[in-house]
C-alpha cells in the first residue's frame, strides 16, 4: 500500500501540491487525473521517492520511501516517466531492460526476465537496436518493459498511452490488470480519458494542487467536478448524459441497446 499523508510541495515560490492525503491499496488500479500543471507528475515522483515533499510523508507499506536506499525503493515502486528519453541510455534495447536487474544483483533467471518483459511489450524483434533510434511509441514501450522486468510491487505510469495505437492500449490494459492482480497497486496519470473509460480505475481528480473529487472513473466522469475541469467528456459519458441515464454505459454494445430503447 502507498499512503500520502498531508503532502505539500513547491517549486520555488510556486505551490503545486497543497495538503493531499490519499491511500492506494494493493491489488487495485488507480488514476490521477487533472489538467496540465495540476500536480499529477509531481505526486508520482513523490510516491517513487524521487523527490521529497516540502511537507508531509509518502509511506510504502508503512515506511517513508524518502528514507529508503535507492535499491530498496525501486524494489517497492517502479515509475515510467512521461518522456521516455529521460530513462533511456544503454546501447541496445536488451541491455536497457537488463540494466536494473544487474544493478539489483539479480543473477538467476535474468535472461528469462528480460525476454519476458520484451515479449510483453512486443519488442523481441528490436532487442539489438539502439534505444534512441526507436520511434516515440517504441521508446515508451521500452521504458515500460525496463520497469516491469524487475517486477516492482507498485507500478506508476505517467502518460503510458502517448503515441500508441489501439492494439497496444489493449495490451497495456491487460498488463495493468495483471500487475494489480498479482498484488501491488498500479497508479496511472493520463489525459487519455477513453482509455480510462475502458479500464475504469479508481480515480482521483486534482486541480491546482488539491483533490476535487474521487471515485470509480466512469461515475466520476458524470459528476459536475469532472465537467468543470475538462472541456470534453469521454464519448460514452457524453452519451450517458444525453440519454438521461443514471448508470454509465460501459461499451458500444450497451450504447446501441440504450439508443434503441430511447428511440
Amino acid at each position: 500500500m502507498i499512503e500520502l499523508l498531508d503532502i505539500w510541495h513547491s517549486y520555488g515560490n510556486r505551490q503545486v501540491i497543497k495538503g493531499i492525503s490519499e491511500r492506494f491499496e494493493d491489488g487495485r488500479v488507480y488514476a490521477i487525473i487533472g489538467r496540465n500543471g495540476s500536480g499529477k507528475s509531481t505526486l508520482l515522483r513523490i510516491m517513487a521517492g524521487l523527490i521529497r515533499p516540502t511537507r508531509g510523508v509518502a509511506l510504502v507499506n508503512g515506511k517513508d520511501i524518502g528514507s529508503m536506499k535507492p535499491r530498496e525503493a525501486i524494489k517497492e515502486v517502479g515509475i515510467v516517466f512521461q518522456n521516455p528519453d529521460y530513462q533511456l541510455f544503454e546501447e541496445t534495447v536488451y541491455r536497457e531492460v537488463e540494466f536494473a536487474l544487474k544493478n539489483l544483483g539479480i543473477e538467476n533467471n535474468r535472461e528469462q526476465m528480460v525476454g519476458w518483459a520484451l515479449r510483453e511489450l512486443g519488442l523481441e524483434g528490436l532487442k539489438d537496436r539502439p534505444p534512441l533510434t526507436l520511434s516515440g511509441g517504441e521508446k515508451k514501450r521500452l521504458t515500460i518493459a525496463a520497469v516491469i522486468a524487475w517486477r516492482p510491487r507498485a507500478l506508476l505510469l505517467d502518460e503510458p498511452t502517448v503515441g500508441q495505437d489501439q492494439a497496444f492500449k489493449e495490451l497495456l490494459m491487460r498488463l495493468i490488470k495483471g500487475h494489480a492482480e498479482k498484488g501491488g497497486p498500479v497508479i496511472i496519470s493520463t489525459h487519455d480519458m477513453e482509455f480510462l473509460w475502458k479500464l475504469n480505475p479508481n480515480a482521483v481528480l486534482i486541480s491546482d494542487g488539491v483533490v476535487l473529487c474521487r471515485g470509480e472513473f466512469r461515475r466520476l466522469a458524470l459528476k459536475e467536478c469532472f465537467r468543470s475541469t475538462f472541456e470534453v467528456l469521454p464519448g460514452l459519458a457524453a452519451l450517458t448524459r444525453a440519454l438521461g441515464l443514471s448508470d454509465p454505459l460501459v461499451d458500444d454494445k450497451e450504447a446501441v441497446e440504450a439508443i434503441m430503447k430511447w428511440r
